[in-house]
């Protein structure tokens, strides 16, 4: 689920705030720097709501296109695909479907946009959300997002039980899907708690308390306890201990000899990881990790034997779609190269750091 205004108290952002209330405070004013993984998320969601809304479009229908400003691609689809056959199993067992539907949890206070719910009014909500990152596991039980969500929806809609549903198509795990249910008892009990942890956030002096929530905080590089707990962590090499400072503080010459050992930090922590991977391959323990699948795309074990098989299909059974731009230049040489030129474009993904001097 994404919330399209982002709210202090977004639904989205519940396990932050409620497990670290002074995280609220800390990160106003500050801006949220979109990643490229978030703004796959963002067009995999508006994909799924265009072919939820209309049956008859194919999220393979949509590849090569450009939603949102990122190219749906294969993998995008096939993800998309899989909620899809979900959530339309699911809408069989009878209901009303509400996608990217805004809903007010609190008035004044918590308000976002849910991805799906099936609501059969006096019997049963069916809560799910759609997350198409592949990197960290979600699970449904007790899930503080979609328990928001579901207080909302309690406010408009009554019903008994329900079923709240995590889909994560790419995740490396076998657990592609998680589900859990609750009932209306169950959600009073957490509402009470979640307006009890709201008047946390408000306190003058509310406590910032690091942990797994701190990845999608903003106010990470400024906050002291996140660097106090790195403080804790990191290795210390006879009496030179290792210091994280807060970010605001840092001289102009500190911050640049940072930004120089930033990519050699990055291959120490990967040979960390890869000296770990070799541990837990050779069967060593390693506390609190393991080795997983990596997520793979299918593929024809043969295209012959495809093409032989589905042959009445014509020309249903191939993409055609035009080579680069470089590719072509290759073909039809220099004298049409500002020809080339007239129909392309170079597209703004926004901007990224370097080194001055360097190439991009």
């Amino acid at each position: 689920m994404t919330d399209k205004k982002h709210s202090e108290l977004s639904p989205s952002s519940t396990n932050r705030w409620w497990n670290c209330p002074g995280s609220v405070a800390a990160s106003r004013g500050l801006k949220e720097t979109e990643s490229v993984n978030a703004s796959e998320g963002i067009a995999a969601h508006k994909v799924l709501e265009r072919c939820l809304k209309n049956p008859n479009l194919s999220a393979f229908d949509m590849i090569d296109s450009v939603v949102e400003g990122i190219e749906v691609t294969e993998e995008m689809a096939e993800a998309v695909s899989i909620a899809i056959d979900i959530v339309r199993s699911e809408l069989q067992k009878g209901g009303e479907l509400l996608v990217e539907c805004e809903i007010t949890v609190v008035p004044n206070e918590i308000k976002g946009t849910l991805d799906i719910a099936i609501v059969k009014p006096f019997d049963k909500i069916t809560l799910i959300d759609f997350k198409y990152g592949k990197g960290v596991l979600v699970r449904a039980d007790n899930n503080y997002q979609l328990l928001t969500y579901l207080v909302g929806l309690a406010r408009k809609y009554e019903f008994d039980t329900a079923d709240l549903v995590i889909i994560q198509p790419r995740i490396t795990s076998e657990e592609k899907l998680s589900r859990w249910t609750c009932t209306r008892d169950d959600l009073d009990t957490y509402e009470v708690e979640l307006l009890r942890h709201i008047a946390l956030t408000k306190e003058k002096e509310a406590m910032l308390i690091p942990g797994d929530w701190c990845r999608w905080c903003r106010a990470k590089a400024t906050c002291p306890a996140f660097r106090g707990e790195l403080n804790q962590a990191m290795v210390s090499v006879g009496n030179r201990e290792l210091i994280f400072p807060d970010v605001k503080m840092l001289p102009l010459e500190t911050i640049t000899k940072i930004l120089d050992y930033r990519d050699r930090v990055e291959d120490w922590l990967d040979a960390v990881s890869g000296h770990a991977f070799g541990m837990l391959e050779a069967g060593q323990i390693v506390p609190g990790y393991e080795l997983a699948k990596k997520r793979a795309n299918r593929r024809w074990k043969s295209d012959e034997e495809v093409l032989k098989a589905f042959a009445e299909l014509g020309d249903k059974l191939f993409v055609v779609k035009p080579i680069s731009p470089a590719q072509l230049e290759k073909i039809v040489g220099k004298e049409r190269k500002s020809e080339i030129a007239e129909l392309t474009e170079i597209p703004d993904n926004g901007y990224t750091i370097k080194k001055t001097g360097a190439k991009k």
